[in-house]
């Protein structure tokens, strides 16, 4: 099989290995069990984030200058000692330590691997196909979600809330081998020509301030990013408050992940669409008002809405990351994309600061409530500001 075609199903089985986390299905128990209270579970998100904030782009731009494989087998390195450092924590510092490798080790994979899987389509003439790849990979990682999630919630009911992190070691250990077997391909295009990482970083930059439409994308991503975060990470405590017993959270979340696959593998499909904008103010309306209907019901009938809030963000995913990487040269793809979660990172502070004060002064229907407003204040803006959007038919012509 030709190297770069086999990097399409070794980037599954990569992203299988790093989903396979048996610890985050009770990881918001787990940190209550630990003496953790909502407000530090937060500072712990916060300090996350700004970790992730300093380190996104100089990653990301390490992985265009160095090697995107070798920054694939530092990140299961660094994210081995996130689950390792936990099993050990028994206080916030114990937690804050485990936040900086998984900060570090998701700053070195995220637009890393993007960059590598689209950069394997381009040697193979196959890069229209991205959307679709992505799909796949998604489905291998709702899988490796899925068996996390049931698992998870059975060892931790049975052996305790330490036993999930333990097991979780084994998907790192499994997607640090897969990552060895990875084949580099060439970048397309022009060659870096910055003398070091920090000029590389500014050409990156030049390029995006260059590009509006491309801005208006990467907007559009953090804001339903770093949104989605503070959804996605504290679904435990919204469970928890509509009274679902923790046995039940892996159902959940095999629902969840279940979900979470069918509609990513099927987000390639939107890319027909002539009028991308309304698309997308469509997602973002839909995630802000199905997660006001979760926020409003109080019981567990708010699990359906807040599952189709969740199913607006699965779908933007592969759409916004393929547009970006369409329009974006070789040489500066996972610098790019590490831009936008930097964006992303800081995003995802301001709004954390008010999330965390809200949901301890009152409850996490108030906190859901509180984002519905800051998709809502996005949309106004992208009803204003996202105009004459190309089609995708558009930006494909450009590679």
């Amino acid at each position: 099989m030709n190297p770069a075609r086999a990097n399409l199903w070794k980037l599954r089985l990569y992203w299988f290995g790093h989903s396979l986390v048996f610890a985050y299905v009770i990881e918001r128990v787990f940190g209550l069990s630990r003496g953790l209270s909502v407000q530090d579970m937060v500072t712990v998100e916060i300090f996350y984030a700004l970790a992730a904030l300093v380190l996104e782009v100089p990653t990301g731009a390490l992985a265009d200058r160095w090697s995107r494989k070798k920054t694939l087998l530092l990140s299961s390195f660094c994210i081995f000692f996130e689950f390792f450092l936990l099993i050990f924590a028994f206080n916030l510092w114990g937690f804050l330590a485990s936040a900086l490798a998984a900060a570090l080790g998701g700053a070195l994979a995220s637009g890393t691997a993007n960059a590598l899987l689209y950069d394997s389509l381009l040697e193979t003439g196959e890069q229209s196909d991205f959307e679709r790849q992505l799909g796949r990979i998604g489905l291998w990682e709702s899988l490796a979600g899925l068996i996390g999630a049931l698992g998870g919630a059975w060892v931790a009911v049975r052996w305790g809330l330490t036993s999930p992190y333990w097991l979780s070691l084994l998907g790192v250990v499994l997607a640090f081998g897969t990552a060895l077997s990875l084949h580099e391909p060439a970048k397309q295009g022009e060659p870096v020509m910055a003398e070091n990482l920090w000029a590389h970083m500014g050409e990156a930059l030049t390029f995006l301030r260059g590009q509006p439409v491309l801005q208006k994308i990467v907007l559009l991503a953090t804001c339903l990013a770093a949104v989605f975060q503070y959804v996605d990470e504290y679904l435990q405590i919204y469970m928890q408050g509509v009274g679902v017993p923790v046995a039940y959270f892996g159902l959940f979340y095999a629902c969840y992940m279940g979900g979470e696959a069918g509609f990513r593998s099927l987000a390639y499909r939107f890319k027909e669409i002539k009028q991308p904008r309304w698309l997308f103010a469509g997602l973002l309306g839909g995630f802000a008002l199905f997660l006001l209907w979760a926020a409003a019901l109080r019981s567990l009938w708010g699990l359906l809405p807040l599952f189709l809030a969740l199913a607006c963000v699965w779908l933007s995913q592969p759409l916004t990351t393929g547009y970006l990487h369409h329009r974006t040269p070789s040489s500066h793809r996972a610098t790019v994309e590490s831009f936008a979660h930097l964006l992303t990172s800081l995003l995802a502070v301001a709004v954390g600061l008010a999330f965390g004060q809200i949901t301890t002064r009152w409850d996490i229907f108030s906190g859901y409530r509180f984002l519905t407003v800051v998709l809502l204040g996005f949309l106004i803006y992208w009803a204003l500001a996202a105009r004459n959007l190309p089609a995708y038919a558009a930006i494909e012509a450009n590679d």
